[in-house]
């Protein structure tokens, strides 16, 4: 690991054991995009989390448990790319892949739980953190570690470190120097054309976990392409 690396991850996420664990669990199972995407995440969501601590504001976004926000964005993506044979055995047939990748993290911390103070109801907000992330219409509604989970994951996917946040005070998030510093140190490696392969993917093996989801707009587009590529060689 870079000098940078170990910089950025020491200073901005929480140096407890179990973030020390969930950094090496991703390491072990993902590729270098997925891996620069979880990591992003959880910087920006630590970040705003860090900037709303001890801030004396109406709002529901305190008190925040920052390793909980940290873990469970570092968590959030264990499930959603059939085509990495790394992490196909997180993947059930039956499931969204929020609800699988949640599954993996609750399994993961578990077995630190007598060692690293995860009780149930902590357990239970990396669960909803990671199940909820692409359903703000409800995530945004619930605690802050749930909140700033899919917010950080949602500001590494639009891009915009000024993206507005309900609840949050103006100046409280990504500053845009820091946000260019993480994307250089961590690039995107093409994260659009990855992501589209990926929800595709879950699309061709799950459709019916895809039906009431934004992965089922990506198996719309893919049945598209798809039709229009028979109808072609039909001529």
């Amino acid at each position: 690991m870079s000098d940078t690396y170990l910089d950025l991850t020491n200073t901005i996420l929480p140096s407890t054991s179990s973030v020390g664990a969930a950094l090496d669990f991703i390491h072990k199972h993902f590729d270098a995009p997925s891996l620069n995407h979880v990591i992003r995440s959880a910087l920006f969501a630590c970040i705003v989390a860090q900037n709303l601590s001890g801030k004396t504001v109406e709002t529901h976004l305190q008190p925040i448990d920052i390793e909980i926000v940290a873990v469970a964005t570092l968590l959030h993506d264990m499930a959603w790319n059939p085509l990495l044979a790394s992490t196909r055995q997180f993947i059930s047939k039956d499931k969204r892949f929020e609800v699988d990748s949640a599954n993996v993290a609750r399994g993961f911390l578990k077995g630190l739980q007598n060692e690293h103070g995860w009780d149930q109801r902590r357990l239970q907000l990396v669960w909803d953190g990671i199940a909820l992330h692409t359903t703000p219409s409800i995530s945004w509604h619930k605690e802050p570690e749930v909140v700033l989970c899919g917010y950080g994951i949602l500001l590494d996917i639009v891009g915009v470190p000024e993206m507005p946040l309900p609840g949050v005070p103006q100046g409280s998030g990504v500053p845009r120097e820091k946000f260019e510093e993480i994307y250089t140190h961590f690039p995107s490696l093409k994260l659009a054309g990855y992501v589209k392969d990926a929800l595709c993917a879950l699309c061709r093996e799950k459709p019916e976990t895809t039906f009431d989801n934004f992965v089922g707009d990506f198996g719309e587009e893919l049945k598209v392409r798809e039709q229009a590529e028979t109808d072609g060689q039909g001529k």
